[in-house]
């Protein structure tokens, strides 16, 4: 079954991702933490980290997850 929202809503999670990416962005600055230190901890490739703070919404839930708890 495949899913369809409006371009509104489309448009809302963009930006919820986005401040999501800018939010995991500030709070490893914060800790002064290297990207690939904050990967490596959350169980993650580089790549796939740095994906999440420039909010790219096809990053799975789980990842996010992740690197919040960690």
């Amino acid at each position: 079954m495949k899913w369809f929202i409006d371009e509104s809503s489309a448009e809302q999670v963009r930006l919820a991702a986005e401040k999501m990416g800018q939010d995991l962005r500030a709070a490893r600055l914060a800790r002064h933490c290297p990207q690939w230190d904050a990967a490596m901890r959350s169980g993650m490739s580089l790549s796939t980290y740095k994906r999440l703070e420039a909010g790219d919404t096809s990053v799975a839930l789980r990842l996010w997850l992740q690197a919040w708890v960690k």
